[in-house]
């Protein structure tokens, strides 16, 4: 995918005609783990363009799909045969970058590859002739065919391709652009693809057919507006597909949507390409499809086999469908695992049916029992750590049994117990480790992910299958330009398109599999040819940067309770300054071995890498992923235990109890909740956490109760017990809250989390359980910046969807917080001797956030986006304000770096080189009416504060400081800024009334789409400011400074109140709104009547009241001038001059006051309010130098004293020495 980038320096509008930022990526390595590894893809690519493509502004998603199975991958055996040089190009250079970073250092975050993941995966077609991949064009998103590369280099053994011709069409046009995010490519036959997606503006999976021939893209039918799509997979990835009486494709879709009681329904229908028509696929009233999980389809488009959500598998016979067994391990999972599953992804491959077998039978997943025969083959070892054993059959029959691993069986309908094809003691035998013949739908091998991935065969034919792929592999083969050895790669699985294979082979050093391109003739009963040029394919690796790290990767089980704890470590070759413990987004999830794009970025930095199969964890057995023996807070705990001490990845250093280790926790989703967890209760052991999306309890009806085995330890549990009483989980699907939340949820741990150092990272448009009322429980919406936790760091990111990744700067953005903020927390803990951490400095790249709390100031660089921006700003300010209002913006550029308190003097149009300031503290959030409010918390009282507001940015100046903010909601261009100073003069609240229903990005879009051209839609400045108000913020009605000047407090509660004693104004929001003042107290209510009161006249003012309240008036801060003009009496005047007194209180022009504008005639108010603080700051100033030159006077009067005392003290010593010496002399 092509992509233009600006080079060169920009300033002023340029920014809004040249600059737009590729695609990136974010959390590849976690949300990867989520997929099974043959069905991953590139991660989710989104390219936000600020600027023009053509004239026109577009917002670009481009989510790369699962990896399907006989739809393709990309193929070659030399990278010369590809037809697109510049593909070549863009992978080079990649591999260039990793390769010139083995000998360097630190990995900049915009260079990592897991943010230029520009190449897109090529599908080949099942016959292997035709390739396809998206490609971003001008006129939208395109589907690119062209030939296949060959097979077997110049060899006999070289397989042709189809015609050297490429094709290219739009499937998706630029307008449509980021409301549907195109995921998943399919070949559907020759001419035509099936393309699914997700729909922004439903919230619903869909998914489209493209014609090559009439290049047409017709949406997939759907039964109501409600319903999402999900597309029911074999276990190989590919779509189940059909031809009708015509030959045109039928294709199996599911969809789900909410049912009448509102719960969750599922049906299943045949979509046919030709009519467009949705047809029921039940073939029988006996078994509806809103029962269905899995199917099994014959090659000629009949339902043969399907596995009811409670686990019964029903076969069709001659006789009708016939029951013929019971999957213990999808009855004992629930519906709720399959609810979860199909409201999340679309694709839905098969987990738990394999195949057909004789006798209307079917090979399944399933657990053993102690019914269960000898298994049929078995891996040749009994444990990792006792390779040498001969292994003994019952044995692994009792290990299987009591881990409760999954292993291959046979269902025959006799009603014989299931017959076990292949088990393993320590790991789950899954549907995405079985390889299929694709004519005879046999299984040939099996592929076992334990703390090693190994292939096993099933027959002595498929073992030298095997050893042919190990025997032929080259002593070096290439991913890209780098070379990596090939001992101990294993053979992982197969892609097969005819006579040309992908071989996936594990690799010591990677996460992900390298792909080799392969030839095995149907005569062949081994690989003819194997190529060594690795290939960037689907789920494959697409580049060594980790591997040119050299780092060092192991894997270990140790002791957890009564359990064994995979665990995989991943160090820097010269040793881990510093120590991160990764946890994946389980807990129905797992680590394997191998460092990914992640990983190396880290490697990089000086961190050593820790990853724990916590219990919960799948692919290790059911007792280890339902175990309630323990949570796993202790699995954590034991894991950092060892790898500190048994393991010395520091050395002796921390040998001892009692010494903070340099230690991290980094999660995400369920990953982040145990992050959170952790932090708070093992703070011996953990300095901080990033917790990125942490889980804050499901929601019913989509999820049910968490289990036990999801508790962080023993006492949770006994806790969630005592909560529930006789509850169980069906209470659920009633609608009902569990009672345990409390006890589970993060907030519970809220007063431990705040004393910890902790990043909180969200999505906005992520699932409801992943964005809740976490940060409110840890920071108070009302607080004080004063009170804001210091090594809190909370960042949510607008418009980002589950998984995030969807806006680069955003995504870089969060590495470089993450890298800053762990950098900050750990790096004064490292030993000497153990070497030291790195980072990249911090560089602003003006996110789109829709909430944020940055507790403290972050040092750092502009990004290009973000000074083009800044000059921006000032080139608009100068041509609406002219030059004269320009030279008051303080300027922030200058050759001389000086820091925050820099302000050089630049004359019109002189740039100068921007100084690194710090982005000061800040919060971001958004009321549910749309009113965004920022606050701005700056090292000190700011001098020459701006605000400058355009349609898609805010920009607040001042003396050494620049900050430009992007708006979470769309600006209501006819209401002004609301600007309020905290107390103390530092911090400054703002409030912009927005549209609620209108976000970031499509407040961009709309911005780009009307000419791309900004406006200045309001503007303070200073002497606007000096009129804001002093307005505290609290959660309660709480005002312990009472000697200051009038403020407002506006509180988070209904019931809003400010007091002051000297001269109180107390304005009550809700429910009603009051001022009162003591001395000549005027009370301001939002009833139909006005009444002002004096005290000490109080009858006389009943008796005289003002005009309408409608019409009154807010009072200003001045002092009647009755009361003001001296004499004696002032306080208890007449009727007549209290009359008069009250009407001065209000303007000029004695109209009645107007309590609509209430707040805006307090402004008036506020203008002596605002030089209060000023002179209290000089009264507060000169009482500390009192108390100063006190205490030194009082010093010096006690050294006075005490020299006094001295004195004496030597008199009376002096008289004795006397004394004793006329008596020796007497004596003498």
């Amino acid at each position: 995918m092509h992509l233009h980038a600006c080079t060169e320096p920009l300033s002023g509008m340029a920014v809004l005609n040249s600059t737009w930022h590729s695609p990136g990526v974010v959390f590849a390595s976690s949300w990867r783990r989520s997929v099974p590894r043959r069905l991953r893809a590139l991660p989710v690519i989104i390219a936000l363009v600020f600027g023009t493509w053509a004239g026109n502004h577009v917002l670009c998603f481009l989510h790369a799909a699962h990896r399907p199975s006989q739809t393709g991958l990309p193929l070659a055996s030399r990278w010369r045969q590809w037809s697109l040089p510049s593909r070549v190009a863009l992978l080079r250079q990649g591999a260039q970058r990793a390769g010139a970073r083995s000998q360097s250092s630190l990995i900049p975050t915009a260079k990592a590859e897991f943010m230029n993941s520009n190449d897109q995966p090529v599908l080949l077609n099942p016959n292997g002739t035709k390739s396809a991949r998206f490609q971003l064009l001008v006129e939208g998103m395109a589907v690119l065919i062209e030939p296949a590369p060959a097979f077997g280099g110049q060899s006999s053994s070289a397989v042709g391709t189809g015609p050297d011709e490429s094709v290219r069409y739009v499937v998706l046009e630029r307008k449509e652009l980021g409301n549907k995010n195109l995921r998943d490519l399919f070949w559907l036959g020759e001419d035509r693809f099936l393309i699914t997606g997700y729909d922004v503006r439903r919230l619903r999976f869909a998914a489209w057919v493209t014609e090559t021939k009439t290049l047409a893209s017709i949406p997939v039918s759907i039964p109501t507006p409600e319903s999402s799509l999900f597309l029911p997979a074999s276990p190989t990835g590919s779509p189940v597909a059909r031809k009708d009486e015509l030959g045109s494709p039928e294709v199996l879709v599911g969809f789900v949507q909410p049912g009448a009681d509102g719960q969750i329904e599922t049906n299943w229908n045949w979509y046919s390409v030709a009519t467009k028509d949705l047809r029921d696929a039940a073939t029988d009233e006996a078994l509806p499809t809103n029962l269905w999980r899995e199917v099994i389809v014959s090659d000629i488009g009949i339902i043969e086999a399907v596995l009811l959500i409670n686990g019964t598998v029903c076969r069709r016979t001659p006789d009708g469908w016939r029951n013929v067994g019971f999957l213990k391990l999808v009855s004992e999972a629930g519906g709720e695992e399959f609810y979860a599953s199909v409201t999340s992804k679309a694709l839905q491959p098969r987990q738990h049916l394999i195949s057909l077998a004789p006798d209307f039978g079917v090979v399944a997943i399933d657990l053993l029992s102690s019914d269960s025969g000898i298994p049929r083959n078995f891996p040749d070892v009994i444990s990792s750590q006792d390779k040498d054993e001969e292994l003994d059959a019952s044995r692994l029959l009792g290990e299987c049994i009591s881990r409760g691993t999954s292993a291959l069986v046979q269902i025959t309908a006799d009603g014989a117990p299931p017959t076990p094809l292949f088990a393993h003691p320590y790991a789950d035998i899954t549907a995405e480790g079985v390889w299929l013949n694709p004519e005879t739908q046999s299984v040939e091998a099996v592929t076992v992910d334990d703390l090693h991935a190994r292939a096993y065969g099933l027959s002595p034919a498929q073992d030298d299958l095997l050893e042919s792929m190990r025997r032929k592999l080259p002593q070096k083969v290439s991913l890209g330009n780098i070379s990596l050895a090939t001992k101990d790669m294993q053979p992982v699985y197969v892609e097969r398109h005819g006579e040309r294979w992908l071989v996936y082979y594990s690799h010591p050093l990677l996460a992900e599999p390298v792909v080799l391109p392969a030839v095995k003739r149907k005569s062949s009963a081994t690989i003819d040819w194997l190529g060594d040029q690795a290939l960037p394919a689907r789920a494959g690796a697409k580049n060594a940067e980790a591997a040119t790290l050299q780092p060092v990767v192991e894997a270990h089980r140790i002791r957890s309770g009564h359990f064994d704890l995979p665990v995989y470590i991943v160090l820097p070759p010269q040793g881990a300054a510093a120590l991160v413990l990764r946890l994946h987004d389980g807990p129905a999830q797992r680590d394997s071995r191998g460092a990914d794009e992640m990983d190396a970025w880290l490697l990089s930095r000086g961190y050593g890498v820790l990853k724990v199969n916590y219990r919960g964890s799948s692919g290790f057995g059911r007792s280890w992923k339902m175990a309630t023996d323990g949570g796993f807070l202790d699995d954590v705990a034991t894991s950092i235990r060892w790898a500190l001490g048994e393991r010395r990845v520091f050395g002796e250093a921390y040998k001892a109890d009692g010494v903070q280790p340099p230690v991290a926790v980094m999660g995400s989703y369920f990953g982040g909740y145990v992050a959170l967890h952790a932090t708070a209760r093992l703070g011996d052991l953990i300095a901080c956490s990033v917790a990125v999306a942490p889980l804050q309890l499901p929601r019913p009806p989509h999820q049910v109760w968490w289990p036990d085995s999801h508790a962080p330890d023993t006492e949770a549990q006994d806790g969630m017990k005592l909560a529930r009483g006789d509850l169980t989980v069906k209470a659920c699907y009633e609608g009902m809250k569990d009672p345990a939340g409390t006890v589970l949820s993060p907030s519970y741990l809220a007063k431990d989390l705040q004393a910890a150092a902790v990043m909180v990272v969200e999505y906005e448009r992520d699932r409801p359980e992943a964005r809740g009322e976490l940060l409110s429980s840890l920071v108070s919406p009302g607080c004080s910046p004063e009170t804001w936790p210091m090594n809190l760091h909370y960042v949510q990111y607008a418009d980002e969807v589950q998984g995030g990744g969807a806006i680069r700067q955003s995504m870089l953005d969060l590495y470089r917080r993450m890298d800053t903020f762990l950098y900050s927390q750990l790096h004064n803990l490292v030993p000497e001797g153990n070497g030291k951490l790195r980072r990249e400095r911090f560089v602003y790249e003006v996110p789109f956030l829709s909430a944020s709390l940055q507790s403290s100031a972050m040092r750092g660089q502009l990004s290009q986006i973000a000074d083009s921006l800044e000059l921006a700003f000032e080139d608009m300010f100068r041509k609406q304000y002219g030059d004269e209002a320009a030279r008051e913006l303080p300027a922030l550029r200058s050759v001389s770096q000086k820091g925050f308190s820099a302000q050089p003097s630049l004359k019109d149009g002189q740039d100068g080189e921007r100084a690194n300031l710090p982005v000061p503290a800040n919060r971001i959030s958004v009321r549910e009416d749309g009113t965004m409010e920022f606050i701005v918390k700056f090292p000190e009282e700011p001098k020459g504060l701006h605000v400058l507001l355009s349609e898609v940015w805010l920009h607040i100046r001042a003396e050494g400081v620049g900050l430009t903010l992007t708006l979470p909601r769309q600006p209501n261009k006819t209401k002004d800024i609301q600007a309020f100073y905290l107390p103390g003069g530092k911090s400054v609240m703002l409030e912009i009334a927005g549209d609620a229903d209108v976000g970031a990005l499509q407040n961009y879009k709309s911005w780009a789409s009307q000419g791309n051209r900004p406006t200045l839609l309001h503007v303070l400045r200073p002497r606007d400011l000096q009129a804001a108000s002093v307005i505290v913020v609290e959660s309660e009605a709480v005002v312990e400074d009472r000697q200051a000047a009038p403020v407002i407090v506006v509180e988070s509660e209904p019931e809003v109140k400010v007091e002051h004693e000297a001269s109180a104004i107390v304005v009550e929001i809700e429910p009603e709104v009051k001022v009162e003042h003591e001395a000549s107290a005027v009370v301001v209510e939002s009833e139909p009547e006005l009444e002002v009161l004096q005290e000490e006249s109080l009858a006389d003012s009943v008796a005289d009241p003002l005009p309408d309240a409608s019409n009154a008036a807010s009072p200003v801060a001045e002092p009647p001038p009755a009361a003001a003009s001296g004499g004696d009496g002032a306080e208890s005047s007449s009727v007549g001059e209290d009359e008069a007194a009250g009407q001065a209180l209000f303007d000029d022009s004695h109209v009645a006051p107007d309590f609509s504008s209430l707040r805006a005639q307090l402004a008036e108010l506020s203008r002596i309010v605002a030089e209060l603080p000023r002179a209290q700051a000089m009264i507060d100033s000169l009482n500390q130098e009192i108390e100063k030159q006190s205490q030194i006077s009082a010093s010096r009067e006690a050294r006075y004293q005490a020299l006094e005392e001295e004195i004496s003290r030597l008199k009376d010593e002096l008289a004795r020495n006397d004394v004793q010496g006329f008596l020796k002399t007497t004596r003498a």
